[in-house]
């Protein structure tokens, strides 16, 4: 879903309805336009959120030895998207309410990796 999602933010309509309108993330009054660089750093989250996406699926049929790796990544990746979202939440006057929301979102999949991991096989 995420891949999708990155997908559509490549317009400026989707990405502002995606940060600004719906979820909030940034202020009511700052609507989002991509710049002239945003773009490529988009694709960028586009292909490697693709091969995240992919990778935890293909994982799925793997030993337990190897998919745990793919665990560990995935608690390592919003470990650290988390301590951004709490970076975004201390400079409170740049981002707007949304940005809680995304600690729930950071936290739950961190968390479900964490019990996977601890889980085990």
């Amino acid at each position: 879903m995420g891949f999708f999602l990155l997908l559509g933010a490549m317009s400026d309509s989707f990405a502002d309805g995606l940060l600004r309108r719906w979820t909030k993330i940034i202020p009511d009054d700052t609507p989002f336009q991509h710049s002239a660089y945003s773009r490529v750093w988009l694709w960028w989250a586009v292909i490697g959120t693709g091969f995240y996406a992919a990778i935890n699926l293909v994982a799925l049929d793997w030993p337990w030895e190897y998919a745990r790796w793919v665990v560990y990544g995935n608690i390592y990746a919003y470990g650290c998207f988390e301590v951004l979202a709490i970076a975004a939440t201390i400079n409170r006057k740049r981002w707007g309410v949304g940005i809680y929301t995304t600690h729930v979102l950071w936290i739950a999949q961190g968390g479900w990796g964490v019990v996977t991991a601890l889980r085990g096989p």
